[in-house]
């Protein structure tokens, strides 16, 4: 990386802290490309049932598409790890983009760069999985400014070794980020959808009480358009019986994405409900027998987060399988007595319909190539959604959209 990414203040942070001297100022550091062999380390730091656990993370190495690798950065102080950081190297190619806004010629030109020149970007956190920071440090060891230094100074060894496009950080907390230059970019509209659980629903239909009359009328209808639905708990077994079926209906919904980093393996519901046993679960929908969809979520302490789901389109107009999703997951955070329902970052005026607010996640990309940069932009507009999801207001009382409050 060269040395307008990272300045001197950077080092002399890390220096006064004691963590690296002048003459082997990195030897404290370790970078990996998994953790089999460092996961006892690893785990001194990371607190039991995190999702940066190492049992989490191993999850994914074995199920993360060919385009994406595993990284990890290890800091230690008097041979303790003081700071942990999870990165994926992201291969961008011409695949990763399903379906373009601005017309064939614009496509056309897109993929024959992208065959030509290859995007690797470094990404810190999980571009699966919306809100999770990549890193855990020490509290007593680094305040926020000392923790982004050293941040900082495991991307640049990082990138020393292997050439990236750019480094993006991902759902991070306020106090961190990149130096201002005019290669870093913040991403201003990086909304995930949010909903509040008033703490009188009980049920469902308290939800539709609440609508107002035309949403109550869209919310009828669809419920009855899909009343043949039957839904079943998969456990284990069903999810391994159901694999292929699964990653075949998982697939239907990213063809209708502009972009996606990657396509998950077909094993990644499997390896997900080994980590997660009990806080993972995926639910089939079934049509005279036929699996037609499903869905997937965490269940956190306070929040329901929706994850991956699939439909089958054949079914989808007739009987409203991706919005009887939103009210099947509402009704589950409903009865769970959830406080949130996490929707994630797509599809915003859908969930807005349902009564999501956004939330504004802190997500920045600092460019190491101007074709990287130019793609940057390029795809901020091909992929924009539309803003009318700001004009829907589905409950009788609440008003104006405003930020979540998660």
């Amino acid at each position: 990386m060269n040395s307008t990414f990272f300045e001197c203040p950077i080092s002399k942070a890390l220096n006064c802290l004691g963590l690296f001297t002048e003459e082997e100022k990195d030897e404290n550091i370790v970078i990996l490309n998994t953790l089999a062999n460092h996961a006892v380390d690893w785990d001194q730091l990371i607190p039991k049932n995190h999702y940066l656990s190492s049992e989490s993370c191993l999850a994914n190495e074995k199920s993360y598409p060919k385009n994406i690798k595993a990284l990890y950065a290890i800091i230690y102080k008097d041979k303790k790890p003081v700071f942990c950081s999870k990165f994926q190297d992201v291969r961008i190619t011409s695949e990763n983009i399903r379906k373009h806004k601005r017309g064939e010629f614009v496509r056309i030109a897109t993929n024959l760069v992208l065959n030509i020149y290859e995007l690797n970007l470094l990404v810190c956190g999980n571009v699966f999985k919306d809100g999770l920071t990549g890193f855990y440090y020490d509290h007593s060891v680094f305040n926020i400014e000392e923790a982004n230094a050293a941040l900082l100074k495991a991307i640049e060894k990082i990138t020393r070794k292997e050439c990236f496009s750019g480094v993006m950080l991902k759902d991070v907390p306020n106090g961190f980020g990149f130096a201002n230059d005019n290669r870093n970019f913040s991403f201003d509209n990086d909304i995930s959808m949010n909903m509040d659980i008033l703490p009188e629903w009980n049920s469902l239909e308290d939800y539709q009480k609440d609508l107002s009359k035309k949403y109550a009328a869209r919310a009828k209808k669809i419920l009855l358009s899909a009343s043949e639905v039957i839904v079943r708990d998969f456990p284990l077994s069903d999810i391994l019986n159901y694999t292929s079926e699964l990653h075949n209906l998982y697939k239907q919904i990213i063809k209708h994405q502009s972009f996606v980093f990657g396509t998950l393996e077909e094993n990644y519901f499997e390896e997900m409900k080994k980590a997660f046993p009990h806080s993972y679960s995926v639910k089939g929908m079934f049509l005279d027998n036929k699996l037609v969809g499903f869905y997937s979520t965490f269940e956190n302490t306070n929040e329901l987060e929706v994850h991956y789901v699939g439909i089958d389109y054949t079914f989808n107009s007739s009987h409203n399988l991706y919005f009887l999703i939103h009210f099947l997951t509402l009704k589950e955070a409903i009865e769970k007595r959830k406080s949130y329902l996490n929707m994630g970052r797509t599809s915003l005026e859908a969930k807005a319909i349902l009564g999501c607010l956004p939330k504004y996640n802190n997500t920045f990309i600092h460019f190491l190539n101007p074709l990287a940069e130019k793609a940057f932009h390029y795809f901020k507009q091909n992929l924009s959604e539309s803003d009318n999801w700001k004009t829907r207001n589905p409950l009788k009382v609440g008003g104006k959209l405003e930020e979540a409050v998660v």
